[in-house]
């Protein structure tokens, strides 16, 4: 008999749901509930310790899909994604674990060190992100995002913000002008070293951010990042 389970996203919406019917149905010894948020865990541990007293619950917050050592259980010392892509070091780790050495990676793996620190005897994977995860081209688009990234950082390390000034700018005009941007301005842009593949992944990005926030405003979504002055014109 299955004893001990491992719900990975267990504080999310759809992870408590799986939780409750585990340990209704399922008659477990034991649960570990991982999830990003420390609160959700604790508060979601809280509930199901009352309602079901005789599971052992075990909480564990952070992102499983990072290397454990840039994982704290301290939530201010946490490193968020985008925190950690400040860092050319880190950067280059996540991309060795993805596509490097895989027995260096599994050593490196919070994912790892939590299957073999509590040996479940199922893993549930209930986090939303694993479906778009799976169905990407992450070989490809890992490359041309590693690239693209690097360029970024050196030309504001060096100073040289000439591409990434007029991207951001391309991006304003987009947005402010709801997508009716002149011929002047798409040329403006192809001037800065902009292809037409570049100018649509702008004009992708500005209307993919424009959804993402009306639904994260909407939910009042936890900001996990370092919030980000806007540029003045």
């Amino acid at each position: 008999m299955d004893e001990t389970f491992l719900v990975l996203g267990g504080g999310g919406m759809v992870g408590t749901q799986v939780v409750r019917q585990i340990a209704r149905h399922l008659a477990p010894r034991r649960i570990i509930l991982a999830s990003l948020y420390q609160q959700e865990v604790r508060e979601a541990i809280s509930r199901f310790e009352r309602e079901f007293p005789s599971v052992h619950f075990v909480g564990f917050w952070g992102d499983v899909f990072l290397r454990a050592e840039w994982n704290s259980r301290d939530r201010r010392r946490q490193t968020t994604r985008a925190r950690m892509l400040e860092s050319a070091e880190r950067r280059a780790g996540l991309y060795d674990d993805l596509f490097g050495d895989l027995d260096a990676a599994y050593a490196h793996s919070q994912l790892v060190r939590l299957i073999l620190e509590h040996r479940p005897d199922v893993v549930v994977d209930s986090i939303n992100t694993a479906t778009a995860i799976s169905y990407q081209d992450v070989y490809a688009a890992s490359i041309i995002a590693k690239k693209q990234f690097d360029a970024l950082m050196s030309d504001v390390e060096q100073g040289n913000m000439g591409r990434a000034a007029e991207a951001g700018a391309s991006a304003r005009r987009v947005l402010e002008t709801r997508g009716q941007v002149s011929d002047a301005d798409v040329e403006a842009v192809r001037q800065a070293g902009f292809g037409d593949g570049e100018i649509a992944e702008i004009i992708a990005n500005v209307a993919l951010n424009v959804l993402t926030n009306y639904f994260n405003l909407v939910a009042q979504t936890e900001i996990d990042f370092p919030k980000v002055s806007l540029a003045t014109a």
